[in-house]
């Protein structure tokens, strides 16, 4: 971030359970509580397709307004669409 001249911002970094449930919960609250966000980096793929599906939920209109990020490459990932791979 830094070399970027970007500094993290504590109040974005939000917790968790690894799953699609908390993903679509903890996105949900902070999308509406921040409507700027352009960006989620998700600890993992479960986590992003919650993230996902709050975005489609609340008419975000991923990938053209906001971008999500998983890891770990789970089969699930290829599945949604739009695709997490």
């Amino acid at each position: 971030f830094n070399k970027r001249g970007i500094e993290p911002d504590p109040k974005l970094i939000l917790y968790c359970e690894p799953d699609t449930q908390c993903g679509f919960q903890t996105t949900r609250e902070l999308l509406i509580n921040r409507p700027d966000v352009t960006a989620i980096l998700a600890f993992n793929d479960l986590v992003a397709v919650g993230a996902l599906q709050a975005c489609q939920k609340l008419k975000r209109g991923e990938p053209d307004e906001i971008a999500i990020i998983g890891f770990d490459d789970i089969p699930l990932a290829s599945l949604v669409t739009p695709s997490l791979c």
